[in-house]
């Protein structure tokens, strides 16, 4: 990330939010303070590895094959 001005933070990744039950958002948040690491990071990686699945499976089309 590149700074812009005090306490502005820039980056090249995409932002979405999600609407989901509050149990499942407490218990998603537990589970990662467990592993220690932010919501938003163990959220990207679950949806990164979704997306990996998908590609692989030929759910989706590889880029650049």
């Amino acid at each position: 990330m590149i700074a812009t001005a005090p306490n502005v933070m820039t980056t090249s990744k995409a932002r979405i939010t999600i609407l989901i039950d509050a149990e499942i958002k407490d218990d998603f948040e537990k589970l990662c303070e467990m592993e220690n690491r932010t919501m938003s990071n163990y959220g990207e990686t679950l949806i990164k590895n979704f997306v990996d699945n998908a590609k692989r499976e030929g759910k989706l089309r590889k880029i650049n094959n």
